[in-house]
């Protein structure tokens, strides 16, 4: 039971002189804390909000896919509403469908903008907005003696990460599944002093929102979410929640909002779980895996992938100073294990360190099982190690600790943003792309796609694999390009990553597309990639085929466009 010891003023204070401790309001302190946590999100993402406002590049292939997925999906609600929940249930197949259920909602946001997609990037970055405030609630209640102090320099420690801002450039959805685990881990540490009915709303659409976003999603955040049901299984009944009608109302309210995207969420999965499989499967441990990895001893895998959240989430500076301050406030720590109070009732802040900890520990021991190496699958462990590190915050007993770390994260943040406006040349982290702010490729390719696009609901095949020059690419272009014409059509491949020339005409022949589209021999990657072994080949064999003629096309990138007569 904490005492409060009362304190006699001095006296001798001058009638109408305000006190050296003047403090203020109660209500004005109440709201300095609430806006608090959004204005230090605003201020982190605003070069962002930049970034998205200037950049005119192609999306290339996953990207592109989410944002035709998007953008189909608000076509069909706006036009074929019945035909909306099938379209819903039927999204992707193959990879959770979260980032495409809600972004469908900021496609007309982008086109009041002139631009769709900045509207779906705005999706991206009020997630990461969001993940920034309940960082910093984290951060306070890790540390209330510290003030905001540990809840920026949780937040500056995010926002400053290489991944979290090269995901803030990208159509992905990272920033949704970074934004559910963090949604776990506020939950967890907020669990000891919330009721049963707000505990499970939270635990229901936290778990929703996360397996929307990926199915790897348990693998980042079970443990907090088992301290969470811990705690769940610890209050008082349901009907006992001490809480006002207002706010009992608006709990029930979540809770049953939650239980319906719970429900979304395993309709979808019953309806595509063989998919679901399937992805997993080939993404992480099959040949195909190959090319975006491959295999080793668990030793040297475990090591590339440490290196790899070392290099995703700091800069070398920043590393040294966050190792020194967890290694501190671990000896702190364990220095106050023999008190028999300390062991008897743990905190509920020291118990999500230590599952933040672990739950890292887990993640990367699974994926150096895997093939795959690409590393913005490290992107959602951010919150994990922001919580370890607030948590050391709080407990190194040098108070400037935390305006130190706080000062030095936002130092990267500068770093990390100069590069991606342009404003620095230094060479960064590979998801840190510099803004592109010639609209040449991005002109090209919608020029493409409206030439193309005369028959509807036809099949054509793009015969390259580049970034900017692929079939998802176009795909996305023509699904932006229907929501004025009321018509698109289709673009497919060569296959992916296809060897065998004798099977890509074969798919040729067996589509009979109307449109055939690809580059100049002199334009293709030299030596050819592993996904453009056959497009030259491919290219020659059409260029001598009298069922193919040549369309006319002003290119300043070696665009070819062919048309079979009918």
């Amino acid at each position: 039971m904490f005492q409060t010891q009362l304190v006699e003023r001095p006296t001798g204070t001058p009638t109408g002189a305000t006190p050296p401790t003047a403090r203020l309001p109660n209500s004005g302190r109440r709201l300095l804390r609430f806006a608090a946590a959004p204005l230090v999100a605003l201020l982190l993402l605003a070069p962002s909000v930049c970034w998205v406002a200037q950049d005119r590049s192609v999306w290339p292939w996953d990207q592109a896919w989410y944002g035709e997925v998007s953008v189909e999906l608000y076509y069909t609600l706006a036009h074929n509403p019945r035909g909306w929940p099938a379209a819903m249930k039927a999204a992707f197949a193959s990879k959770a469908p979260g980032q495409a259920w809600l972004g469908q909602w900021f496609v007309p946001l982008g086109q009041f903008l002139g631009s769709v997609d900045r509207g779906l990037h705005l999706s991206v970055l009020l997630w990461q907005f969001l993940t920034l405030v309940l960082i910093y609630r984290i951060g306070r209640e890790l540390s209330p003696a510290q003030g905001g102090t540990a809840g920026v320099g949780g937040c500056a420690l995010v926002g400053a990460a290489p991944l979290f801002v090269g995901m803030s450039h990208q159509y992905m959805t990272e920033a949704l599944q970074t934004l559910a685990v963090t949604w776990f881990f506020y939950c967890a540490l907020s669990s000891p002093r919330w009721g049963r009915i707000r505990i499970l709303a939270h635990l229901a659409a936290a778990t929703a929102v996360a397996m929307l976003a990926k199915t790897t999603s348990p693998l980042y955040c079970l443990l907090p979410g088992l301290m969470a049901v811990v705690q769940l299984l610890r209050r008082r009944p349901i009907l006992n929640d001490r809480a006002g009608p207002l706010a009992l109302a608006v709990r029930i309210g979540g809770l049953a909002l939650g239980i319906g995207l719970l429900a979304g969420a395993a309709v979808w999965y019953r309806a595509n779980w063989q998919a679901v499989r399937h992805h997993a499967y080939i993404a992480s441990v099959s040949d195909i895996a190959l090319q975006y990895g491959h295999k080793d001893v668990f030793s040297r895998k475990f090591a590339f992938w440490f290196a790899a959240l070392r290099e995703g989430l700091f800069t070398p500076p920043l590393f040294w100073m966050a190792a020194f301050l967890t290694l501190t406030a671990v000896a702190v720590w364990g220095s106050r294990l023999g008190q028999a109070a300390w062991l008897r009732r743990p905190s509920a802040a020291n118990c999500l360190a230590l599952l933040a900890a672990l739950q890292v520990a887990i993640l990367l021991v699974a994926f150096a099982f895997t093939i795959n190496e690409d590393t913005r699958f490290l992107t959602a462990v951010a919150p994990a190690v922001a919580v370890l590190l607030m948590w050391a915050v709080a407990n190194v007993p040098v108070r400037a600790a935390g305006v130190v770390f706080a000062t030095a994260a936002l130092a990267q943040w500068g770093f990390v943003h100069a590069i991606t406006l342009g404003v620095s040349d230094w060479k960064g982290h590979c998801w840190l792309v510099p803004v592109e702010r010639d609209a040449t490729h991005a002109e090209e390719t919608a020029r493409v796609v409206r030439l193309t696009s005369e028959l509807a609901d036809r099949y054509n095949i793009v015969g390259i694999e580049l970034p900017w020059c692929n079939a998802n690419s176009l795909a996305y272009y023509a699904a932006k390009h229907k929501l004025a014409a009321r018509r698109r059509a289709n673009y497919t491949s060569l296959g992916y990553a296809e060897t065998d020339v004798g099977k890509a005409l074969g798919r040729i022949d067996a589509i009979n597309p109307t449109f055939f589209i690809s580059l100049e021999e002199g334009a293709q990657p030299k030596p050819p990639n592993c996904l453009n072994q056959v497009a030259a080949p491919v290219l020659a064999k059409l260029q001598r085929d009298e069922r193919y003629a040549r369309l006319p096309f002003l290119t300043q990138f070696g665009i070819v466009v062919f048309k079979r007569s009918p």
